[in-house]
């Protein structure tokens, strides 16, 4: 069977050698012309030195690029001479389809001129100017010539959608009104833009009748069609019949070259109704049977778990994508910025990085590596590629304020910052200068530099929106140095102006403002959150004003109230950066409650912080420990604890665990002696590692000072004591161990009548100027009184 298949190629190849090259070249243009570009390209394989003429040339370039294989095709034209105005055209359509838009460009241009090729040159021409963000470019050139004569139907179909993007339907009503004598793919095009005009112009029944009429449409057509009539259910909020009417089309049109934009609007109807199964776009996707349909599955599917928070899933899923996809098509850039968004967003920086190897690099690209190193605090690399990224007209202005504010965080001075003069020399320069100024204020405020007070108080001046929103700005600067007073001051112009867009934000700010800890300023507080609330039912504040409500009934001990109000924010904001605090709050509230019902449901309430993977994640645990341990369940209690040190926590929290270990063994040491030994060995755990806050080092040598006490070691607990109050206080002092440590360790002295010893730790104690300096002060000249003990 073997030697027979070989005996038929070579006798295939024998007939083809046979033929005279003009004859192979005719096969070639059969087989082209019945849609068979890859037996077109295998007979030019065939052709010998003839492959290598002009006209093979340019029929192997037009097969490549019917097989989707643009960069060959223009690998192909490119190295020939002399090229007719069939190989430009066909060069030019490679170019475009590569992204190369301005050599594509000058190509249509120079096309223009021949009468044959002008209406496919005028029409890409145009197509490109739009892609370019050049617009107004397009219609120019369409109107141009609509002025010298009656435009080819295509051009006018053309102008038409132009007018319609314009905002302008009746202009391209009266376009669309003036074609005569279309059939086939251009009179659908006119029904279909004739429907977008009555949808624009709200005639939506007209637009239905229009759009059922259009038949036997192109692919291309059919694709329109469908989208529109799901844009036209979105506008109506039909989102689930708009995602039938989508999911529908792109089932039966499997092999369809256009299902770019079905599928990014039935993208658009998934996320308008939150988290979607994909269920359709994970069967699409796994179809071999449809490979183009299947990319595009991919390709969203992976957008979908990106949107449902399936991060790894979606970066898997991206991954996938890419290796299967042609390198450099559009879709392929577009994953590989959202591969690099995914890990910027969790400050994975160098695999935002390395995702955006190998892409083209774009505007957009370039804009994402600003993205990236700003992020990752290299401000001066950022400016660069937000500069470089200007030269994108859709992101000029953006990406020079980009530029401008990074080059201002790098410490660039304005008379070296480039993207500051590029700004200076733009339309409304003032205005957008003030802008770049403020969100500089804004982040030198986040970052908490120094430089942000006065640079926000020189644009708070004035009454511009600028300046009100700086005034804004500089009462939350205020604030979170701590100076309330001045805050105040600042936020008050702004609470008085009724119609201010700042107004919401201005008194979201005044109840934190508000509460200075005292019972009538608690009180007020919560009046204006209650207030806040009303006035602004929908507002993104919400959930931080209920957090505050809560955390005031919670001082209150209004455990009841507190708890509804947590409660609230974890049912009705599940997204919410919040969710999880507020449950941890509840249960906190709930604990405090003594009320063992609640106590226990507590425990129950823990557990949903604790099995996720949050910050708050094993502190949860710890205080499903301390519940336990009130509840006298002492066992469980000691169980958790050794699953959280078992996690390697952080110091801090090993040390807490510890602490409370140790605790829960001392508890139990009344009835269980050994329990003291098993606390002193937790607590030393704390009091030996040289990087344990000093809170809990000495909390924990104090507490096994009292272990020895009780074990009746008397020397044991005075060695643990005053290691507590003999240590350098350098730093942020500790009073409350440091004294408890002091006081009992004079205590204990004084019970062994050891009087000289005793003075002699109170008065070391009483050096450190403290909340009880003066009470070992007067411990000592008590004592000394008592007992006669006077220096000479």
């Amino acid at each position: 069977m073997m030697k027979a298949c070989r005996l038929l190629a070579l006798a295939s190849f024998a007939i083809l050698g046979s033929l005279s090259a003009a004859d192979q070249l005719s096969d070639v243009r059969k087989a082209l012309a019945d849609g068979l570009p890859d037996v077109a390209l295998y007979r030019i394989g065939l052709l010998g030195d003839a492959a290598s003429g002009p006209d093979a040339l340019l029929l192997k370039a037009r097969a490549l690029n019917a097989l989707g294989r643009y960069d060959e095709a223009v690998q192909t034209l490119q190295a020939g001479q002399n090229l007719t105005d069939e190989a430009v055209l066909v060069l030019a359509r490679a170019q475009g389809k590569t992204g190369r838009l301005d050599e594509a460009l000058a190509l249509y241009q120079k096309l223009a001129a021949d009468p044959q090729y002008a209406t496919e040159a005028y029409l890409s021409q145009a197509a490109i100017l739009e892609k370019l963000n050049k617009p107004a470019r397009a219609t120019q050139l369409l109107d141009d010539l609509a002025k010298n004569g009656p435009l080819a139907p295509e051009l006018a179909l053309k102008l038409a959608e132009i007018r319609l993007g314009d905002g302008n339907p009746a202009a391209a009503l009266d376009l669309l009104n003036g074609i005569n004598g279309l059939n086939g793919d251009q009179l659908a095009a006119q029904q279909y833009l004739l429907a977008k005009v009555n949808l624009a112009q709200g005639n939506t029944g007209q637009a239905e009748k229009l759009l059922s009429s259009i038949k036997s449409p192109s692919s291309q057509i059919a694709a329109d069609v469908v989208t529109l009539r799901g844009n036209a259910l979105v506008q109506q909020k039909d989102y689930s019949e708009a995602e039938r009417v989508l999911e529908d089309f792109i089932e039966k049109s499997p092999n369809s070259a256009a299902l770019d934009g079905p599928f990014l609007l039935l993208d658009r109807v998934y996320a308008a109704q939150g988290a979607a199964s994909g269920a359709e776009l994970k069967r699409w996707a796994a179809d071999a049977d449809a490979p183009g349909r299947a990319q595009l599955a991919l390709f969203f599917l992976a957008k979908s778990e990106a949107r449902n928070s399936k991060i790894q899933r979606s970066r898997e899923l991206f991954s996938q994508f890419l290796q299967s996809s042609p390198p450099g098509s559009q879709l392929a850039n577009e994953a590989s910025i959202a591969l690099a968004q995914s890990y910027q967003a969790e400050g994975l920086y160098p695999q935002a990085m390395a995702a955006l190897q190998g892409t083209p690099e774009s505007g957009r690209t370039g804009f994402m590596r600003g993205v990236i190193l700003a992020a990752d605090g290299d401000f001066r690399n950022a400016s660069i590629c937000f500069q470089q990224a200007s030269g994108d007209p859709s992101l000029k202005q953006s990406a020079l304020v980009n530029a401008c504010i990074s080059a201002t965080l790098a410490g660039i001075p304005r008379s070296e910052n480039k993207a500051w003069q590029e700004l200076a020399s733009l339309p409304d320069a003032q205005t957008i200068l003030r802008q770049v100024e403020l969100n500089e204020g804004l982040l030198l405020a986040a970052q908490k530099r120094p430089e942000a007070g006065p640079l926000l108080e020189r644009l708070a001046a004035g009454d511009s929106a600028e300046a009100q929103r700086a005034r804004l700005a500089l009462a939350e600067w205020q604030y979170a140095q701590l100076n309330i007073k001045q805050a105040r001051e600042t936020l008050k112009p702004l609470l008085v102006v009724s119609n201010s867009p700042e107004r919401e934000q201005s008194e979201y700010l005044a109840i934190f403002l508000e509460d200075t800890g005292d019972a009538s300023s608690e009180q007020e507080s919560l009046r204006q959150a209650e207030a806040f609330l009303k006035a602004y039912p929908s507002s993104q504040y919400e959930p931080d004003v209920r957090m505050k409500i809560g955390e005031l009934y919670f001082r209150r001990g209004d455990y009841l109230g507190a708890i509804a109000q947590f409660d609230t924010v974890a049912e009705e904001f599940p997204a919410s950066p919040l969710a999880d605090k507020a449950v941890f709050l509840k249960a906190q509230a709930m604990a405090r409650s003594m009320d063992p019902r609640l106590m226990e449901e507590a425990i129950d309430t823990y557990e949903k912080v604790a099995s996720g993977s949050g910050a708050l994640a094993l502190r949860a645990r710890l205080a499903q420990a301390v519940l336990y341990d009130s509840l006298h369940r002492p066992k469980e209690a000691l169980g958790i604890l050794d699953k959280i040190l078992a996690s390697k926590p952080s110091t801090d929290l090993r040390s807490r665990v510890l602490v409370e270990k140790g605790d829960i063994q001392f508890a139990q040491g009344a009835s269980a002696p050994d329990q003291y030994k098993q606390a002193i060995a937790s607590w030393d755990q704390v009091a030996a590692d040289p990087s344990a806050p000093r809170q809990w080092s000495n909390q924990a040598l104090a507490k096994m000072g009292a272990a020895y006490e009780k074990l009746g070691d008397a020397q044991g607990a005075l060695n643990c004591y005053y290691r507590v109050f003999s240590q350098d206080q350098k730093g942020e002092p500790e009073y409350f161990w440091y004294y408890k440590a002091g006081f009992d360790a004079g205590r204990l002295l004084e019970s062994q009548k050891l009087w000289k010893e005793a003075i002699a730790v109170y008065e070391k104690i009483a050096a450190l100027e403290g909340p009880r300096a003066e009470e070992a002060r007067n411990r000592v000249n008590k004592l000394r009184l008592e007992n006669f003990l006077w220096e000479n």
